[in-house]
């Protein structure tokens, strides 16, 4: 799991050199990552392996750019 600027107390000093905005326009929230790692852990995941998931509103996305 890769979670992109997560909001919350700490997130006014974290993530220094980050100032580009995220494509869906908004720092994320804990609840989204919980809810990812829940997804996860259902029975209906089970064939899920080896798979790095970004949590990231596509920051991640930009950050390619060639």
């Amino acid at each position: 799991m890769v979670p992109g600027k997560i909001g919350g107390e700490r997130s006014a000093t974290s993530g220094r050199g980050m100032n580009a905005s995220t494509p869906v326009g908004r720092e994320g929230d804990a609840r989204e990552v919980a809810d990812v790692i829940r997804m996860l852990c259902l029975p209906t995941s089970g064939y899920i392996t080896g798979q790095t998931i970004h949590v990231s509103g596509g920051l991640f996305m930009r950050e390619r750019r060639t």
